[in-house]
């Protein structure tokens, strides 16, 4: 390696550093010149642009994990415990021992562009080897839980990576080992260690009991309509204040009287979608009195909501490059309080939460795991009666892991 070439790797690990500290959305020149302690001039000399930078990141990102994962030693035996350790040694692993990597993949992933898919994409297909269908066929996993059991391993996996996200710390040696431990038994068992004894559930029932209209969905008002409108027509990143005064037949000036600028106009619109939720889910929950039947109920309320109300979507993902950047103010009730509540009245029990996560964070792990697959499903042409199913799967992958979905 040259030179320049020296000088060109230092630039991008030095800009992998100080940009993934801020989560890569304030990647401007000048914070990289001075931490490198040039100026901001000298950069061009290695790159024509940002953008060029940027990509070299990127390049470099999937180099670095293709490189860890073609050294993964073989299988030694197929079954689950081999295939989730290998997974979690190496791709986990890799993650969050190089984190500002990961930062780098996750804030691409938040702008749901053609170019973040095609990099996920290429993650996916470097992955593959690791953790495939035919693998978790030959472990014994149902032919009909293998696509939910995918997704469910990429979701707590996902989930377990981003405690830390947001912040500016890494994880370090013991924390990784502490992570990986974690995550293996909660694949391999979910959240509720009470398998033996499991009665199981009458999911028709519930889901005649939690079902919901559109009848059931408050209308907004005028300007709120609008809002949700467009957003589902537009998507969120071309929602302007223009367009929707547009929709509104009225003046652009005039929308300032109700609100300081477009952020605060989407934020009161993901209040009322938040406190909506919320009433439905405290509604329908009430009517069970077992603990597994109130979080099928909490997941089939919250999937049925974001089914009938797809835009919804676009909203939480602007929520979260939101608070990347700045702070959103939340109603003081909790999204899933009814997930906390159960959940911590549950872990003083043997049977439920064993690793003692706290309340909070199972409640946010299982909304999360959810939200995810809600979005796989997403455009795509499938029925409701199929996912229905595919919902009882990650149910109960949720809450038994996968060994629940061993033949």
């Amino acid at each position: 390696m040259d030179k320049k070439e020296k000088r060109k790797k230092q630039i991008i690990e030095t800009a992998l550093q100080v940009w993934g500290d801020d989560f890569f959305y304030n990647t401007s020149l000048s914070s990289l010149a001075n931490a490198l302690g040039v100026s901001k001039t000298s950069l061009y000399r290695y790159f024509k642009n940002k953008e060029e930078l940027l990509e070299a990141l990127k390049h470099s990102f999937v180099s670095a994990y293709q490189a860890a994962l073609e050294d993964a030693d073989p299988l030694p035996q197929y079954n689950l415990r081999t295939v989730l350790k290998r997974h979690i040694t190496y791709s986990v692993g890799f993650m969050s021992s190089h984190y500002h990597y990961y930062r780098f993949l996750v804030s691409h992933l938040f702008r749901r562009t053609q170019e973040s898919q095609d990099l996920l994409n290429k993650v996916k297909e470097t992955s593959t080897p690791l953790l495939n269908p035919e693998l978790l066929h030959q472990c014994g996993v149902k032919q009909d839980d293998i696509k939910a059991s995918l997704d469910y391993i990429s979701a707590v996996s996902a989930f377990f990576l981003n405690q830390r996200l947001f912040s500016k710390q890494v994880y370090n040696t013991t924390e990784q080992e502490q992570l990986k431990k974690n995550l293996l038994f909660v694949l391999e068992n979910g959240i509720d260690d009470g398998r033996k004894n499991i009665v199981p559930i009458d999911f028709n029932k519930v889901e005649t009991l939690s079902m919901i209209g559109v009848e059931d969905i408050a209308p907004y008002n005028r300007v709120f309509s609008a809002v949700a409108e467009v957003i589902a027509e537009k998507g969120i990143w071309e929602t302007t204040v223009e367009s929707i005064a547009e929709r509104l037949s009225m003046r652009k000036s005039s929308l300032y009287f109700y609100f300081k600028n477009r952020e605060e106009m989407i934020t009161e619109v993901v209040h009322r979608e938040i406190e909506q939720l919320r009433t439905l889910i405290e509604e329908r929950v009430r009517q069970f009195r077992n603990y597994r039947e109130q979080l099928y109920a909490v997941f089939f309320v919250t999937w049925m909501y974001f089914d009938l109300k797809p835009s919804i979507f676009s909203i939480m993902n602007w929520l979260q490059v939101q608070f990347v950047n700045k702070p959103v103010v939340f109603p003081e009730k909790p999204l899933f309080p009814k997930y906390t509540e159960y959940i911590t009245l549950l872990t003083n029990s043997t049977e439920f939460n064993p690793l003692k996560f706290p309340p909070e964070l199972v409640a946010q792990g299982m909304n999360s795991i959810l939200l995810q697959k809600l979005w796989n499903c997403r455009g795509k042409s499938v029925t409701k009666k199929e996912k229905i199913k595919e919902l009882r799967t990650i149910y109960s992958l949720v809450l038994h892991g996968l060994k629940g979905s061993i033949t």
